[in-house]
Parts: structure tokens; C-alpha cells; sequence
């Protein structure tokens, strides 16, 4: 499956930092639970991928700059998803998302976070 593939590539160790990784348009349908561990320095985009749910561990990403997840299928994101750190924009347009996790509030966000073009928003 994809994910399983993603992860073999990347063999994840307990922390995996990149410079920049543009991941969108890779037809990807979802993300291995190691990617919590990913460390990026620039930018992370996963835009424009068919991902209908994010891991558990999703909210151990660290992104030094931008994380770009528009245009994807997601209907909601992980609890985990407020300890995420983004030093830049967080982009979440044109998804599925109906509602947020409560967990919401409490994202470090350094830039814009952007809701836009998903259903009518409700916070849990």
C-alpha cells in the first residue's frame, strides 16, 4: 500500500528531518503512523493527494516553515493534531473537514492558517 511503501523508502528512525519535501500531487491515500516523526526544516506540502485522514501521530510533525494540505479528501483531523508546530502557514483549504478536534486551540501556528472551501465548520 502506499503508505507501507513511504515508509520503507524513507525508513523512518525515531526522527526524520528533511529540508523541504513537496509531496503533492503523488496520488497518495494515506500516511504511514511514523510520519509523527518527521522534522522539516522549510516547507512540508501534501497537497492535491487523495488523503481522506492524517495518522494519530500527525501531531508530532514539526515544520519549521509552511504545511501545505489543500485539496485533499479529509474529513477530520486527529486529536493529536494541536501539538503540531508550523512556523509558517498552515493551509487546509478545499478538504472535507466539517469540524475540528478540540485539540485544535492549542496549535503553534507561526503564519495564516486557511479553513477555506471545506463544509460548514463546527468546533467539537
Amino acid at each position: 500500500s502506499s503508505p507501507d511503501r513511504l515508509a520503507r523508502r524513507l525508513k523512518f528512525s525515531d526522527t526524520h528531518k528533511v529540508r523541504c519535501w513537496d509531496l503533492s500531487c503523488t496520488k497518495l491515500t494515506a500516511l504511514p503512523e511514523s510520519f509523527g516523526s518527521l522534522q522539516v526544516v522549510d516547507f512540508l506540502s501534501l497537497s492535491e493527494n487523495a488523503l481522506s485522514s492524517l495518522p494519530d501521530s500527525f501531531g508530532g510533525v514539526k515544520a519549521g516553515g509552511h504545511l501545505y494540505l489543500q485539496f485533499n479528501q479529509l474529513s477530520q483531523l486527529p486529536e493529536s493534531f494541536g501539538r503540531l508546530r508550523v512556523g509558517g502557514d498552515l493551509v487546509l483549504r478545499a478538504n472535507r473537514l466539517s469540524s475540528l478536534p478540540e485539540s485544535f486551540e492549542w496549535l503553534e501556528i507561526g503564519g495564516v492558517v486557511d479553513l477555506a472551501m471545506n463544509m460548514e465548520l463546527h468546533h467539537n
